[in-house]
């Protein structure tokens, strides 16, 4: 057959001819951060990362409250730590909870 052909894959002056486009490593660098991208801020996945960062939210508290108790930890200092962590916690929940407007 035609070396032409061969060679690159194509008919040359067929009607829809498309060149060979050159992949860079580049090009696949930026298509494997934008898929990764797409997958952490899909719905579910943020659903899933609220909710972990909740449960870790709950340890740190009781984490914490067990470090007043052994006297590691100020008590000024772990309530601080503690509202904070109760905060965090509550804007988390109201996030999750919120209805779409429709």
């Amino acid at each position: 057959m035609n070396a032409y052909y061969e060679n690159t894959r194509f008919n040359a002056g067929t009607i829809g001819t498309r060149h060979n486009r050159e992949t860079t490593i580049g090009d696949k660098l930026i298509s494997f951060i934008c898929a990764i991208v797409a997958a952490i801020t899909c719905p579910v996945a943020v659903k899933l990362e609220k909710a972990t960062a909740i449960v870790a939210l709950i340890f740190a508290f009781f984490g914490i409250i067990g470090a007043m108790e052994a006297q590691t930890l100020s008590m000024g200092i772990g309530l601080i730590l503690c509202l904070a962590i109760s905060l965090f916690e509550f804007l988390l929940f109201k996030s999750m909870a919120k209805k779409s407007a429709k």
